[in-house]
């Protein structure tokens, strides 16, 4: 004796139950889709899950390499200037504009040119990579207070914890504060 779900929910169930029963399983087996469209809809659809599978694991490992912000140089710095006695000492922030917030300037040895009432201002533009490796364009200028009409110019390059670039100091108040050369800068 073969038992089949009609049969065995007219022995559970009324009459008028089982034949809606019937009936509903009927009406949805009428909605499932040809078997010959699934098999044309298919290998499309696989492609399309595919690639959105494979964008989402891109997206997933170069979050997953990325602690979420990028390098910065933000930190305490010392800078020795080559062809001067010039060397100092200062404290950067990169702001998220790219310029740099900075504190804690001061002048190693003292000269002519920067007696007092220095203003630092400069810029680091981030072109390393997210996995601690900060390369980038630094900028940065200290214009004399007393007396007034001095500028040093530092542009380099950051790699990591040094920065390395050129000097030049313009305005010649006293005579002979002019000047140019190379410079390093090393993170403490």
């Amino acid at each position: 004796m073969i038992a089949t779900l009609e049969g065995i929910l007219s022995i559970l169930l009324p009459a008028a139950v089982v034949a809606g029963a019937k009936h509903t399983t009927d009406k949805l087996a009428s909605l499932l889709v040809p078997t010959s469209k699934i098999t044309q809809r298919g290998p499309l659809f696989m492609k399309k899950l595919t690639v959105a599978w494979l964008v989402a694991m891109v997206l997933t490992l170069v979050g997953c390499g990325s602690n979420g912000s990028k390098g910065n140089i933000n930190g305490t710095w010392t800078a020795v200037l080559s062809d001067t006695s010039f060397s100092f000492g200062t404290s950067v922030v990169v702001n998220n504009d790219g310029t740099l917030s900075v504190s804690q300037f001061s002048f190693s040895t003292n000269g002519p040119c920067f007696v007092s009432g220095e203003t630092e201002s400069g810029s680091f533009a981030f072109s390393g990579d997210f996995n601690g490796n900060v390369t980038g364009q630094f900028d940065y200028k200290v214009v004399s207070g007393s007396p007034s009409g001095n500028t040093l110019t530092l542009t380099g390059t950051a790699n990591g914890n040094t920065i390395a670039g050129n000097w030049s100091l313009i305005g010649g108040n006293p005579t002979g504060c002019q000047g140019s050369g190379t410079f390093t800068m090393t993170k403490s």
